[in-house]
């Protein structure tokens, strides 16, 4: 589990590319990405997908092939 709510607001949309992909690529397939609600990783990779939980804007790493 990564847990990095309100973080990515104070960087550019590049660093927060990177970072993410960083994220990725130590994140187990079945790991989980915790963010701000005004922080969706969608809008900078597509290597994360919503999760489905009432209250918390949750992310899990796409499986890759």
């Amino acid at each position: 589990m990564v847990m990095l709510r309100n973080v990515l607001i104070y960087f550019s949309d590049e660093n927060k590319k990177n970072i993410l992909e960083g994220i990725k690529k130590v994140l187990k397939p079945e790991g989980l990405l915790y963010l701000g609600t005004g922080e969706p990783p969608t809008l900078y990779t597509n290597l994360f997908e919503k999760c489905n939980h009432p209250n918390l804007e949750v992310f899990q790493a796409k499986k890759t092939l």
